[in-house]
């Protein structure tokens, strides 16, 4: 569905409610918010994955509100690019990029054996090994917060898997070469701050690099826009900043959102892919 005719749909729908026309209403809104018969692959670290919360993460939020087909690949701790830790590794989006295309995991079973890899990995990794590519709608890719120790771009070498954006090339040619019907919908990391470093934040706090968070977000956007694809503003629009980020996080961990703003990831990338998919 297009943006026009969804455009169409939703003043429907607005016109339904002035107008008290109920059944027109309820068959618009079902058209528009709805999408079961997608399914969309969650990538990302521990905010996609949520900590382990059952049913609690964006993906969960969104397959509830808008009926998508979500699965959630969210593997804390992890990158878009190298990881320092080898193991680690294994589940950084580039090595699953090679394992989805080969149908080759054994770097990521043999990871498992490592004392620092969560128990859940194994679980996500038995999931991951069973989806069918084929049958794939939409891949939502969340990086950002474990990337920040590497470069974003080396210029002599646009596939560096060691640098942010030379990963998320990297990972998107192998699959997209693989699948080309996958579509794909960009989403930048979020705000974040950090309680116990004077409250530095995603504007001010900087790596050995001088690099800061915002530019990874920034990044994941020049990406999107590179292979031509939808992206949602997680940062700049989503409405979290450092006035108002107590409602959002908790007092003590700046990186993961409460429930409250998981609820906010959520909106934003189900208005995402209802406009784009």
């Amino acid at each position: 569905m297009n943006k026009k005719i969804k455009m169409i749909l939703l003043s429907v729908v607005l016109l339904s409610v002035v107008s008290g026309c109920s059944e027109q209403k309820d068959a618009a809104t079902e058209t528009l918010f709805s999408l079961t018969d997608k399914q969309v692959v969650f990538f990302g670290d521990s905010v996609t994955q949520n900590l382990e919360g059952k049913g609690k993460s964006y993906p969960d939020l969104i397959s509830q509100k808008i009926g998508i087909q979500a699965v959630n690949l969210g593997f804390g701790g992890t990158s878009l690019s190298t990881h320092p830790d080898p193991s680690f590794d294994s589940y950084a989006f580039h090595s699953l990029a090679d394992a989805i295309v080969t149908d080759d995991f054994s770097a990521q079973e043999k990871a498992l054996s490592d004392a620092d890899i969560p128990d859940y990995f194994d679980e996500k990794l038995k999931i991951l090994k069973e989806i069918n590519w084929n049958e794939v709608d939409v891949l939502s890719i969340m990086y950002g917060a474990n990337d920040w120790g590497n470069h974003i771009e080396n210029a002599t070498n646009l596939m560096d898997i060691t640098t942010f954006k030379g990963a998320g090339r990297y990972s998107l040619n192998k699959i997209m070469t693989e699948y080309p019907h996958i579509q794909v919908l960009f989403v930048p990391m979020t705000y974040r701050f950090w309680p116990e470093y004077d409250n530095l934040d995603t504007d001010s706090s900087e790596n050995a690099y001088g690099l800061r968070p915002y530019q990874y977000s920034d990044a994941m956007v020049e990406l999107a826009k590179e292979f031509k694809f939808p992206y949602a503003d997680t940062l700049h629009s989503l409405g979290i900043n450092k006035y108002n980020r107590g409602l959002y996080f908790n007092s003590v961990d700046g990186t993961h959102p409460n429930e409250a703003g998981t609820q906010k990831i959520a909106d934003k990338i189900a208005k995402a892919l209802l406009l784009n998919f």
